[in-house]
């Protein structure tokens, strides 16, 4: 599209009056005829004092209008210019008098100025910068390393209002052009509970998606970080969001933060990137984890993080934080750079420039300094305060000081405390009263929230804070726009500093808080709507100060599954932990139950990816089985008891596992839904521990019968539960064990399609391990090696210690089996004891059979059978059968070996063999037969041997390229002298 040639051009705008047209680029933006003409009227007039009665003339002749509305109009301005009143780069107000016309009006194809930050602008003309050229210059430097492709993170430390944020707007402002600089924003805020996962990061990258040129990042984001950008809801039609977060969800922390890294590296080459973290001290972990691996990553890129804190805060909230800072200091990834307070010589330059041609006694910068001690922020909330109280005026264009110099010391307040105290005086109680709303909204706030807490119009909040932004007095226009889902757009507000926000809470009396807090959270309901669990951190804080518990447990564990898909874990176990300290806060016991229920279901299913049963998981899962056990069958028990199952299975505690599972059954049959799939999945892998084989199959095949892909696909992507892939893989095990080798690795093979085509990190973690397991029942190392390597990969990727364990005896018993005999040996015990640093035991009894197995020159034989002593003591105390004929087979050759008494050998071997058949474990009994076969050939037992071998061997209809079976024929060929 090409536009009109502009009549007046302030780049990067133009303006074409006779259409009301506002431009930026080829985008066109509205305006309405008067907004455009009073636009006009100001940029016509560059650098000239436009007074509220000239321009209300010039507009409305000949009508009374009320002031305010030339307000509205001006603010209606700065919004479509993406302006600011307390950094305004275009049109500035002047207090009292009117408005000022600041920018260069230029010919159409002029360059524009540099920009600054998204939602920060540049400095504004009466609040001058000083005292700061040095740490300029050191910021210009690092920006212009990290533009030459070496990235740099930068952490500024410094009391609060020392001027932190001051420094990097201004150098934003001076020193990067965000038409060719990406920039973003974000803010740590102080919270009491988990912080959101990653939501600094995710505010700076969403600023500069809506930042010049920010429609490129986000498509470039789309291609290479969609994890992230699922996350950043206002840049996304609801349909999008719901696609991206389909795509993308069950992404692991390791996922998203590799994926960004890269996303970063790649984006970085077409442009460089400024990201600006603040009161990085309050951060949540996955934040300071994704900073760290940023700052360690060894490849180029065009990136500055420009990260502030506050060291004092930092040390009593944030260790993490501290042990990151001293972790990349000492290892020389990152920069430092502390701001002091300003020197005696800054003061008197913040005069000079504040008040051009002053006439203040000489003594006047000596003694504000003295009496704020240097500190930015009280001197400039003084200096303020005495204009605003006429102890310094202009007179016949001079600023003068009309108090007695000598006298000052009663007149500038001794501390921020009892500055903001004198200067509430003077506001009048609208405004009080709207400030101290706002506090309870937050650091930000947007006009419709205190409008909510109050009860008042929304306009009337709008002229309180537009009033007081334009005179500078304790909140500020935060330059953002923020969109609701309701469709609201609203232009929010900040504190000019966190201290303002402080000081005017702790005034606000709980009762009135607790009000506020429940009218806030109330109206932020209706904004969302449906998507109102995309801030359910919010909500629970807020309905938490309002004394709302109930509700506000029930968005803490809404924004312990968000944290969840944001592979938070961290977080989403505070989140839940939160919830459960306010569950004495509920008065109902039934509801107090069903909601630590649902807690204690998410707290388990942060750890689904890590395997973990150590001390923390057996005490929540142990008041979980509490909760359970005299709850009846009622249908929301599943989503607990199919967990708690599958937690008791892994300690190794079978029956319990069992009875859970049986519970979730006949619950899951009560129902007209096909809900059984989840409890017949975990009965199916418990039965066959225990060595019940045809049980655990109907099981297994129950569960693939009931198994819907949708459902499925659905719980996979949300909690990594899936029904599919371990029923398919366990089955696969069960085949071996009833003599179907073939099938089994049919089965196996299906579980590793059905787990590839989910593309999720834990259903294929559990298929390869699995299959290597049947592949090591079949005897095939190459091929369990090739699986147990890949295994390894993934839990590299995916950060996965109880899969790491898995993959890396697997790949030991491979190497070990093919001759490797050291190497597999030591890869074995390191996989042994990761798998015992899990507090998992359900493997435990299989893992050290099969070290026994391949470990002939390490060990002798007594040790070995005391060993397996050991685990047939295991075996009765833990009920796992399914090793029992293993177990009696190899001690019957150990005590061949050791004692020579062919009696013991022979009871083993027979009992090994009775226990078999007795569980339909037929490789298990061919195995056992074997070993009695030889023994009988060796006592001249020959044509019973035979026979009991080939009635055996002659059962297989499968498998006869097996070891075992090819060790069989062989043996049934000898006995019959062939």
């Amino acid at each position: 599209m090409t536009s009109p040639r502009p009549a007046i051009a302030f780049p990067p705008y133009r303006l074409d009056v006779k259409d009301s047209c506002l431009w930026r680029g080829d985008t066109r933006i509205a305006l309405s005829a008067t907004d455009s003409a009073v636009l006009a009227y100001l940029a016509s007039r560059p650098g000239q004092l436009v007074t509220h009665e000239e321009l209300l003339a010039a507009q409305w002749p000949g009508v009374a209008v009320a002031p305010g509305l030339l307000k509205v109009r001006v603010r209606r301005l700065r919004l479509a210019l993406g302006d600011r009143a307390d950094r305004p780069r275009f049109i500035e107000n002047v207090y009292g008098r009117g408005y000022r016309f600041i920018a260069a009006v230029t010919g159409p194809r002029a360059r524009a100025r540099p920009l600054g930050v998204y939602g920060r602008g540049v400095k504004r003309v009466a609040d001058p910068f000083v005292g700061r050229d040095a740490e300029l210059d050191v910021l210009r430097h690092y920006l212009d390393q990290a533009i030459a492709g070496e990235r740099q993170i930068v952490f500024v430390a410094g009391e609060p209002g020392v001027g932190k944020s001051a420094l990097m707007s201004e150098f934003l402002a001076r020193a990067v052009d965000a038409e060719h600089v990406w920039v973003g924003y974000g803010q740590c805020i102080e919270s009491h509970g988990a912080a959101e996962a990653y939501m600094p990061m995710l505010e700076a990258l969403g600023r500069a998606c809506r930042g010049p040129g920010g429609g490129r990042l986000q498509r470039r984001f789309r291609t290479l970080a969609p994890s992230w950008l699922a996350q950043m809801r206002a840049l996304l039609t609801a349909r999008e969001a719901e696609a991206l977060r389909r795509a993308t969800a069950g992404a692991t922390r390791e996922r998203m933060v590799r994926e960004l890294a890269e996303a970063l590296d790649v984006v970085t080459t077409e442009r460089p990137m400024v990201l600006w973290l603040e009161d990085l001290h309050w951060s949540d972990v996955s934040s300071l984890t994704l900073l760290s691996a940023l700052a360690q990553r060894p490849e180029a890129a065009r990136l500055l993080i420009v990260a502030t804190y506050r060291p004092v805060d930092a040390l009593g909230s944030n260790q993490l934080f501290l042990d990151l800072l001293r972790d990349l200091e000492t290892h020389g990834r990152c920069r430092s750079l502390r701001l002091d307070r300003l020197a005696a010589p800054d003061v008197a330059a913040y005069l000079g420039a504040r008040f051009p041609d002053h006439a203040f006694p000489a003594p006047l910068a000596a003694v504000l300094y003295r009496r704020t001690e240097g500190h930015p922020l009280f001197l400039v909330g003084t200096v303020q305060d005495l204009v605003a109280a006429g102890d310094i005026a202009e007179v016949a264009g001079h600023w003068t000081l009309k108090a007695d110099v000598d006298a000052l010391h009663q007149v500038v307040p001794a501390t921020i405390r009892h500055l903001v105290h004198r200067q509430r005086q003077r506001l009048s109680p609208s405004e009080q009263e709207m400030l101290a709303a706002a506090s309870v909204v937050g650091a930000v706030f947007g006009a419709p929230l205190v409008a909510a807490a109050l009860e008042w119009p929304v306009t009337d909040v709008e002229d309180v804070c537009a009033g007081l932004a334009e005179r500078q007095q304790f909140v500020r226009p935060s330059g953002d726009v923020v969109h609701w889902p309701d469709g609201t757009a609203l232009e929010s507000y900040a504190f000019l500093h966190a201290v303002y926000q402080a000081l005017w809470q702790e005034r606000v009396r709980v009762s009135t808080r607790r009000v506020w807090h429940q009218r806030i959270a109330e109206r932020l309901e209706r904004a969302y709507g449906d998507q109102a669990g995309d801030i359910a951190a919010e909500l629970a804080m807020h309905f938490e100060a309002a004394g709302s518990y109930e509700i506000a447990i029930r968005y803490l564990r809404r924004a312990s599954a968000n944290a969840v898909r944001r592979s938070a874990p961290h977080e989403a176990i505070l989140l839940a932990r939160k919830g459960l300290t306010l569950l004495g806060l509920v008065a109902d016991p039934g509801e107090r139950t069903e909601m630590e229920r649902e807690l204690r279901i998410a707290l388990g299913r942060v750890q689904l990816t890590t395997g973990y049963a150590g001390p923390e998981e057996l005490e929540n899962y142990a008041r979980l089985r509490e909760l359970c056990r005299d709850a009846g069958n009622h249908r929301r028990l599943l989503a607990a008891l199919v967990p708690l199952a599958r937690f008791y299975a892994n300690c190794a505690e079978f029956q319990t596992a069992r009875e859970l599972g049986a519970q979730a059954l006949r619950i899951a049959q009560a129902s007209p839904e096909r809900l059984g799939a989840a409890a017949h999945a975990i009965l199916g892998a418990v039965e066959f521990h225990l060595g019940e084989l045809a049980a655990a199959r109907e099981h297994l095949e129950s569960a693939l019968s009931l198994h819907d892909p949708l459902r499925s696909e659905m719980l996979a992507r949300l909690y990594g539960e899936n029904v599919e892939v371990p029923s398919l893989g366990h089955r696969a095990v069960v085949l071996w064990y009833l003599g179907y080798p073939d099938q089994a690795l049919v089965s196996s093979r299906a579980a590793l399609t059905a787990a590839r085509s989910l593309d999720l990190p834990v259903p294929r973690a559990f298929a390869l391990s699995l299959a290597a397991w049947v592949h090591r029942l079949r005897r095939e190392p190459p091929a369990t090696r090739s699986l147990a390597a890949e295994l390894i990969a993934l839990s590299t990727e995916y950060g996965f210690p109880f899969w790491m364990a898995r993959g890396t005896f697997e790949l030991g018993w491979s190497l070990a089996a093919a001759g490797r005999a050291d190497e597999g040996r030591a890869l074995m015990q390191d996989g042994l004891a990761r798998y015992s640093a899990t507090g998992a035991r359900m493997h435990y009894v299989g893992n050290v059979i099969a070290q026994i197995d391949v470990a002939a020159e390490y060990q002798d034989n007594a040790t070995k059978l005391a060993t397996v002593t050991e685990l047939l003591a295991d075996v009765e105390s833990t009920g796992q059968r399914h090793h029992e004929p293993t177990l009696y087979r190899m001690k019957g050759e150990l005590v061949l070996d050791v004692t020579h008494d062919d009696t013991a050998a022979e009871a083993c071997f027979q009992h090994a063999i009775e226990v078999a058949v007795r569980q339909g474990a037929t490789l298990p009994e061919l195995q056992a037969t074997l070993s009695l076969a030889r023994l009988w050939r060796r006592r001249g037992r020959t044509s019973d041997a035979h026979a009991a071998l080939g009635r055996i061997y002659q059962w297989f209809t499968e498998g006869f390229d097996t070891s075992d079976l090819q060790d069989a024929r062989v043996l049934v060929d000898d006995l019959a002298g062939r």
